[in-house]
C-alpha cells in the first residue's frame, strides 16, 4: 500500500505549522495549499469558462462541477510543482509561463467527518483547444463542460437561476466520450464562497485584453 500524501499545514494567519497526512488535515481542519487552473476557452470570438465534473468517488464534493483543474500541493512543493495538475488531470501541455495569476482564495468545505480548509492559488489559462483535445484523468475527472463567461458570472452573482453548459463526459472503463448538455444551478458546483466569485470576475479584463490582441492581429 502506498504511503498517504502529506501536506504542509498552516495556522489561521497563514503561518507554516508543519506537515500532516491528507486525511488528518481534512479531519482536523488544518489549512493547506491547493493549485487551481481556470481555463478560458475562446471560440469564434466568444469566451467560455471550462468546468470539470468531479468523479463520484472523490472524498469531497463527489460528482459536482468545479474549477477546470485543481489539486493539493504536497509537503515541500512549490507553486511551480502545481503545474502537474492541468497536465495530468486534463491531459494537455501547459507551462507556468502560459498561466496568469489571479490570486489566493481561502475557503472551507464542511462535510460529515471532513473540515477541508484550503488556501487556493488560482491561475488562468487562455486557449482555443476544443474539448475533444483534452484527455482527462478519468479516475479524477468524469467530464468537461463549458459555459459562456457572461453566463458564468451572471449565475454566480445570483442574477439568473441556471446557466446552459455543454461538453463531454468520458466512460472510465472505455475512455469513450459522449456529448452532454446541462442546465446548471449554483448547487451543482463546489461552493468556493464569495471570494471565489470575485476572483472569477478578474477573468474579465484578461478576456478583453485577449480579444483586443486578436483584433489587432487581424490583417486590415
Amino acid at each position: 500500500m502506498s504511503e498517504e500524501e502529506r501536506l504542509d499545514i498552516y495556522d489561521e494567519d497563514g503561518q507554516y505549522a508543519g506537515t500532516a497526512p491528507r486525511s488528518v488535515a481534512h479531519a482536523e481542519g488544518y489549512w493547506h495549499r491547493t493549485f487551481h487552473c481556470v481555463v478560458l476557452q475562446r471560440d469564434a470570438g466568444v469566451d467560455y469558462v471550462l468546468f470539470q465534473k468531479r468523479h463520484t468517488r472523490k472524498d469531497t464534493n463527489p460528482g459536482k462541477f468545479d474549477t477546470t483543474s485543481a489539486g493539493h500541493l504536497l509537503a515541500g512543493e512549490t507553486l511551480e510543482d502545481g503545474i502537474r495538475e492541468p497536465q495530468e488531470e486534463l491531459g494537455i501541455a501547459v507551462t507556468m509561463d502560459e498561466l496568469i495569476p489571479l490570486g489566493v482564495v481561502r475557503h472551507t468545505y464542511l462535510e460529515p467527518g471532513i473540515i477541508d480548509r484550503e488556501m487556493s492559488h488560482v491561475f488562468l489559462l487562455i486557449n482555443t483547444l476544443p474539448l475533444i483535445a483534452y484527455r482527462p484523468q478519468l479516475d479524477e475527472v468524469s467530464g468537461l463542460v463549458r459555459i459562456r463567461l457572461e453566463d458564468t458570472l451572471a449565475l454566480f452573482r445570483g442574477r439568473v437561476d441556471y446557466a446552459r453548459a455543454t461538453g463531454l463526459e468520458w466512460a472510465e472503463d472505455s475512455g469513450h466520450c459522449r456529448e452532454v448538455e446541462y442546465s446548471l444551478r449554483t448547487d451543482d458546483f463546489v461552493d468556493h464562497g464569495g471570494e471565489y466569485i470575485r476572483m472569477l470576475e478578474r477573468i474579465v479584463p484578461h478576456a478583453r485584453a485577449q480579444a483586443d490582441k486578436e483584433q489587432g492581429d487581424r490583417p486590415s
